[in-house]
């Protein structure tokens, strides 16, 4: 599943609708001028750097909390 997408994130969590653990390690990262990147690039750095940790977390979190 791509993470970096809301139906990626949708789709790991039909498939594995509860856990114990969530290890959020995906991450991308591309050297580049800080001038030149636009906009649709930094979009892509935060949905899958930072949304799929949130996506992930607001799902998995609840059950683990409700688990002890």
């Amino acid at each position: 599943a791509d993470l970096g997408r809301l139906d990626g994130c949708d789709t790991l969590i039909q498939t594995f609708p509860d856990t114990d653990i969530v290890i959020n390690n995906v991450g991308i990262f591309a050297p580049q001028d800080f001038f030149a990147t636009d906009d649709d690039t930094w979009e892509q750095f935060f949905q899958v750097n930072v949304l799929s940790a949130v996506r992930l977390a607001r799902h998995y979190a609840r059950g683990m909390k409700e688990r002890d």
